[in-house]
């Protein structure tokens, strides 16, 4: 688990909260702040990563003070949750979450207004797309390793809408959807 800081302000937000699961290789991001608390991290990861998969047995992170404080080591202990951290200066530990970030970085280089300032907008297709890109270490993609089969992308419908907004809005899709499968092949 890791925090993605510096990040231009979009809508309130300057950070990425960054959880993979280290079997299935399945990412979870979340938009927040820089400043965000323990308190803060332990309702995002119940919100957005336990609802969907349970309890971790172990969580490994670096020693940002969000990660190791008072509060969050006494709620892994309550939890049954083991803790790793990296040592300082050396955030290899947790290579697999420094690899993430830096792909979800590229995502971004591609996809992100000239302002930077849209980057909460991508950050949902950045995981999508980093969920169903097949991983070497497990020879499929997240998805399929949590899930047992591939998402339905939605498209491929072969109809006409007369609302020019869903129209738009599928045609973008399309296109950030066939500009990411190219990038991630580049990768």
């Amino acid at each position: 688990m890791d925090l993605i800081v510096g990040l231009p302000d979009s809508q309130g937000y300057d950070s990425i909260l960054v959880v993979p699961d280290q079997y299935t290789k399945m990412v979870h991001t979340m938009a927040t702040s820089s400043t965000v608390t323990t308190e803060g991290v332990a309702r995002l990861l119940r919100d957005n990563v336990w609802k969907l998969h349970g309890l971790p047995s172990k969580i490994t992170s670096d020693r940002g003070p969000q990660f190791t404080s008072q509060v969050m080591r006494e709620l892994n202990r309550m939890l049954g949750i083991k803790t790793a951290l990296s040592m300082a200066y050396h955030p290899q530990m947790d290579g697999q979450t420094e690899r993430i970030n830096q792909e979800i970085e590229q995502y971004f280089h591609l996809f992100v207004n000239h302002r930077q300032d849209d980057w909460t907008e991508w950050l949902p297709i950045a995981e999508y797309t980093y969920n169903n890109k097949v991983q070497a270490s497990t020879k499929v993609s997240p998805f399929f390793a949590n899930y047992g089969y591939h998402p339905r992308m939605g498209f491929e419908l072969h109809t006409q809408t007369k609302v020019e907004a869903v129209d738009d809005f599928v045609s973008r899709m399309k296109k950030v959807r066939g500009e990411l499968e190219s990038a991630l092949k580049k990768a």
